[in-house]
C-alpha cells in the first residue's frame, strides 16, 4: 500500500520540478478535499499545496477507504498553472498536468494480500477562488482532472475523470 511519507517524497520531488526564480515566493499549504470518480459520491480526501507566486503550483490529494477485507489508498498529484480571470486578483483557472495511483489490498486470509496498483497519466482543468489577508492564503477550488485510458494511453475519456472539490489554507514565505 502506498505510505503517506512515500507520497510526501513524491509530492516534493515534483514540485521541485519547477524552477522557482529568485523573484519567486513559495506558498505552502494544507486542506481538505472531496474527490468524486464518476459515481456521484465525494469520498472525503486530505490535500497539500506547493505553489509559486508566479502561477505554477502542485496540489495532492490523498483519499482511500477500508471495507471488510478491502483496503483503498488513492493520491493524485496536479501540477498546474494558475491564471487570473479578468484581472480579477480572486477568481483563478487551474489548467496542467495530473498523475494518480489506486492501490487495492485483499486480505484474503490464509491465501494472503493480493495487491493491485493502477497509474494513470492526464491533465486538468478548473476554476478557483483566492483570497490573501497578510501571508495566509486561502483557497476553494473545483477541478476536473482528465486521463489518459486505452491500451495505448492517447484516447481521453470521460469515465477516467476525478473531480476535486477542495479548501487550502496556507502562508507565503
Amino acid at each position: 500500500m502506498p505510505t503517506p511519507a512515500r507520497h510526501a517524497a513524491l509530492l516534493c520531488a515534483l514540485a521541485a520540478g519547477f524552477p522557482a526564480t529568485s523573484a519567486s515566493a513559495i506558498d505552502l499549504g494544507v486542506g481538505l478535499a472531496g474527490v468524486d470518480g464518476m459515481d456521484d459520491h465525494m469520498e472525503p480526501a486530505a490535500t497539500a499545496r506547493v505553489g509559486w507566486t508566479d502561477g505554477l503550483y502542485s496540489q495532492a490529494y490523498f483519499w482511500g477507504r477500508d471495507f471488510g477485507p478491502v483496503k483503498e489508498r488513492n493520491v493524485a498529484v496536479t501540477f498546474a498553472g494558475e491564471a487570473h480571470i479578468g484581472g480579477s486578483p480572486y477568481f483563478v483557472a487551474h489548467y496542467g498536468a495530473a498523475a494518480t495511483e489506486h492501490a487495492l489490498a485483499l486480505d484474503g486470509g490464509a491465501a494472503g494480500v493480493q495487491r493491485d496498483r493502477d497509474y494513470n497519466l492526464g491533465g486538468v482543468l478548473g476554476l478557483g477562488l483566492t483570497a490573501h489577508v497578510g501571508p495566509l492564503r486561502f483557497a476553494t477550488s473545483w477541478d476536473s482532472h482528465i486521463f489518459l485510458t486505452g491500451s495505448a494511453f492517447i484516447v481521453f475519456l470521460a469515465t477516467a475523470r476525478k473531480q476535486t472539490v477542495s479548501v487550502v489554507m496556507g502562508v507565503d514565505l
